[in-house]
């Protein structure tokens, strides 16, 4: 390698047409419901009463690997309760949206969905993993558990680079490249009435939780299917 000024003809050929493609990038969703306040209320008591309901009987512990999280089956859309339908409906219509702009051809799709409920308590986290089986997952805000200023990453839900490998080839500044082009890791704190939406082969974690109140969220498990199929992707 040299440092030698490039000759005028050199120079010439460097400055020529030059295009830069995001391969191989990752969509991710996000969506902030204004004017939450009434649906995020209706919706914490109900799942705060499934939370004690569950820890009482036992029926459902924390999932492998977590720590003082409680989470239900997923069949919490089974229930005719208006704010659960609410939000299903949003959180359906923006994978849908987004594939607007993700599918090469157009082309109208049907949403899936499945729902479970998560309560996080003090000092509660998830460690990092993928979501099997299922093609996107994301998570509603129905309360942070915290008010005022958080605790530094207090609830922070983390997502990583999918090519684990990458950091095998850093530099002191391709680790410092802007989106979509950066290697990660991204990070998100969601607050009532925030939604957020990923497909479920993208490593993630949650950092610990430290507030007043347990965290409250509905979590979101879907397969994006063709309008016309019987089931078939």
């Amino acid at each position: 390698m040299t440092n030698e000024p490039l000759s005028k003809e050199a120079e010439a050929l460097s400055m020529g047409p030059l295009h830069v493609s995001p391969l191989f990038a990752t969509p991710l969703v996000e969506l902030s419901l204004p004017g939450a306040d009434e649906l995020c209320s209706a919706l914490r008591e109900r799942l705060l009463g499934l939370d004690r309901e569950t820890r009482e009987s036992g029926a459902r512990r924390s999932p492998p690997g977590t720590c003082g999280v409680v989470e239900g089956p997923p069949d919490l859309l089974q229930a005719e309760d208006p704010a659960l339908k609410a939000v299903a409906m949003l959180f359906s219509g923006a994978v849908a949206r987004a594939y607007t702009g993700l599918l090469a051809a157009e082309e109208k799709v049907r949403v899936e969905t499945r729902a479970r409920f998560r309560v996080t308590h003090e000092g509660g986290y998830r460690p990092v993993h993928r979501h099997e089986g299922d093609g996107w997952v994301g998570l509603f805000c129905v309360d942070p558990g915290w008010t005022g200023a958080p605790l530094p990453q207090t609830g922070l839900l983390r997502l990583h680079a999918p090519s684990w490998e990458n950091t095998m080839w850093q530099d002191a500044l391709n680790r410092r490249w802007a989106p979509p082009y950066a290697l990660g890791p991204v990070d998100r704190r969601l607050t009532s009435g925030d939604l957020l939406a990923w497909p479920a082969w993208l490593p993630c974690e949650v950092f610990p939780h430290h507030g007043a109140a347990p965290r409250v969220e509905v979590f979101f498990e879907c397969r994006v299917l063709r309008a016309d199929s019987g089931g078939a992707s």
